[in-house]
C-alpha cells in the first residue's frame, strides 16, 4: 500500500511541479481554468504545461498501468467552480472551490476492511505472497474511489499564479496539491508517521 501510494503520489507531484501553461495572453482566470480543466481530464502533460518551473521538456509519464488508472480513477471525480479574481499586474490570485475524493477517508476504511484478511495471512504458515496483497489493496483502492458513494471534500483555496514571458502560469503550492488529490498528503504522512 506504502508503495502504490507513494508512486502516485510521485506522479501528482510530477504533475503539480510540471504545470505551467502556455496561454498565449490568457487571463489568470482562463489559466486557472485550463489547469483544473487538464487535472480532471487527467492530461497530466497539458496540466504540466500551465505551472511554473515547469522544467519537463520530454513529457510525464506514469510509472505503471496501475498507477495511471488510479491517477485517472481520482482525478475524474475532481468538481470546482471559479470565483473572484484579484489581479495584480504580474501576479494574480483566483479563488476556487475544489471538490475531490476524501482519499485519507477512503484509506482508512479501506484498511479496517482488509486488516482481518491481510492478519490472518500473516499468521497463517503459508508464505505471505506481497505482490498478490499489493494487487488486492490496489484493486479494492480503486473499487472504492469508483464508488459512485465514495466519500469527498471540498476545499476552499487561493489559486497563485504568476505571469512568465507575458503568459500566466500556475504557482502550484501544498495547497492547491492538497485540494485537487483529496488530500493525499495526509495519507502519505499518515503511513510515513509524520
Amino acid at each position: 500500500m506504502k508503495s502504490i501510494l507513494k508512486r502516485l503520489i510521485s506522479v501528482v507531484l510530477m504533475t503539480i511541479l510540471a504545470v505551467s501553461l502556455v496561454g498565449c495572453g490568457a487571463k489568470p482566470e482562463q489559466t486557472a481554468k485550463d489547469f483544473l480543466d487538464a487535472i480532471k481530464q487527467q492530461d497530466i502533460n497539458k496540466a504540466a504545461s500551465l505551472v511554473k518551473d515547469n522544467n519537463s521538456k520530454e513529457g510525464l509519464k506514469y510509472d505503471n498501468k496501475e498507477q495511471e488508472k488510479m491517477a485517472k480513477a481520482i482525478f475524474s471525480k475532481l468538481e470546482y467552480t471559479l470565483g473572484k479574481i484579484d489581479n495584480k499586474g504580474d501576479t494574480a490570485t483566483v479563488k476556487a472551490s475544489i471538490t475531490s475524493l476524501d482519499l485519507p477517508k477512503i484509506t482508512t476504511k479501506l484498511m479496517a476492511d482488509l486488516l482481518p484478511t491481510m492478519m490472518s495471512q500473516a499468521l497463517s504458515e503459508e508464505k505471505v505472497d506481497e505482490k498478490k496483497q499489493e494487487a488486492m489493496v490496489l484493486e479494492q483502492l480503486l473499487k472504492s474511489v469508483n464508488d459512485p458513494n465514495a466519500p469527498k471534500i471540498k476545499k476552499d483555496v487561493d489559486i497563485k499564479l504568476v505571469k512568465v514571458d507575458k503568459e500566466w502560469r500556475v504557482d502550484a503550492d501544498e495547497q492547491l496539491l492538497n485540494a485537487i488529490t483529496g488530500d493525499i498528503g495526509s495519507v502519505q504522512k499518515k503511513f510515513e508517521g509524520k
